[in-house]
């Protein structure tokens, strides 16, 4: 496995992971910076990528279309966990 093929890896699941406790830990706030964070560890992928392997040339269709995507998995994503802290939330209260 190269340098490359790893971080093509570990990036996203930072990514991933980073958002998701963003998203869960604060409300409103944390949604946002969520989305944020997805999309902008999906673009540190792209550049990291893009820098270590010559051969990966998505063009610029790929690089806008990245961009679009990481931002709809990112508002995805960060609801299912943003939804989690609501219904946890209104289960302790009534407890």
């Amino acid at each position: 496995m190269t340098v490359a093929s790893t971080l093509d890896y570990l990036i996203p699941i930072l990514g991933a992971l980073t958002s998701a406790v963003l998203a869960y830990r604060f409300s409103l706030f944390g949604f946002l910076s969520g989305i944020l964070a997805f999309w902008a560890f999906a673009l540190i992928r792209y550049e990291v990528v893009m820098y270590l392997d010559p051969s990966y040339e998505p063009g610029v269709l790929g690089a806008v279309m990245l961009g679009f995507m990481a931002w709809v998995l990112g508002v995805v994503w960060c609801s299912i966990f943003s939804l989690a802290n609501i219904i946890v939330s209104r289960i302790k209260r009534t407890a």
